[in-house]
């Protein structure tokens, strides 16, 4: 999606940007040695180093970031409404028996405390799952890997 979207702020096409990415990786790893694609691997990740900076950049409301971020995590008044995270919190909607779609621990912990009405993941394949949604302690846990469609409705 990262090619794909700055490729085509250059015009050019996602269908021709995605593909050469694609191969240019697989000749880098194939054909490279161990030192080149660690060192191109490297000044790669020298662009990660960007992301703080444009934050600082963008002069955010930083009071306001601060309260409403540590307000809600330090001391929670209200808990959130709706979480979404890239992967499940551990044992709420993960598949323990596959060590590459295990929850993260720190999620459970989130979890547990905050206890959202409804928390949204993906990362977990349907497949290997039981079921794509699951109750805990009041909250839906719904894997939403794919397609999946969630009416909200307000409290009667």
């Amino acid at each position: 999606a990262g090619v794909a979207a700055s490729m085509e702020l250059f015009g050019v096409s996602k269908f021709v940007s995605v593909p050469l990415a694609a191969l240019a990786i697989w000749v880098l790893v194939v054909r490279g040695t161990y030192r080149i694609v660690e060192r191109i691997f490297l000044v790669a990740c020298v662009f990660y180093f960007v992301y703080p900076v444009s934050a600082f950049l963008a002069r955010p409301a930083w009071g306001q970031v601060l309260r409403r971020a540590g307000g809600s995590l330090v001391a929670p008044g209200r808990p959130p409404l709706l979480v979404f995270s890239h992967v499940p919190p551990r044992g709420a909607g993960d598949t323990p028996t596959d060590p590459y779609h295990v929850g993260f621990e720190a999620y459970r912990f989130l979890l547990d405390r905050l206890r959202p009405p409804l928390w949204m993941h993906g990362h977990s394949s349907l497949a290997a799952g039981t079921t794509w949604q699951v109750r805990h302690d009041g909250t839906a846990v719904v894997n939403v890997t794919g397609t999946v469609l969630i009416e909200l409705l307000p409290k009667p």
